[in-house]
């Protein structure tokens, strides 16, 4: 008999996409502001995580600045961005959040 263990558990960005290179001759946010989506939607101190968060150019990794989304805790959470063309991208930096609560994670 094989057991199976499920493991819940949620996503925090924050800041996501903050640098993007595009055909390694550029370093520009490619993903600022454009359509962005995940699994859940949780509600933090009263303020409701949408995955808009990761990508509004507001830079602090503590979830008190408005910063972060963050998913309900749930198997195989994702977060995505819709960069709303094809593009060469090089590279993609995410930040987690570093207000103290390490548990959560990317």
């Amino acid at each position: 008999m094989m057991m199976m263990m499920m493991m819940m558990m949620m996503v925090t960005v924050c800041c996501a996409v903050t640098a993007l290179t595009v055909d390694a001759r550029l370093n520009v946010n490619v993903a600022l502001n454009r359509p962005s989506y995940q699994t859940s939607v949780r509600t933090v101190y009263n303020i409701t995580r949408y995955a808009s968060y990761a990508n509004d150019g507001n830079k602090s990794t503590s979830i008190f600045m408005n910063s972060c989304s963050v998913t309900e805790r749930q198997q195989n959470p994702w977060w995505a961005v819709d960069l709303l063309t094809a593009l060469y991208v090089l590279g993609v930096k995410f930040t987690n959040r570093e207000d103290g609560h390490g548990n959560t994670s990317l």
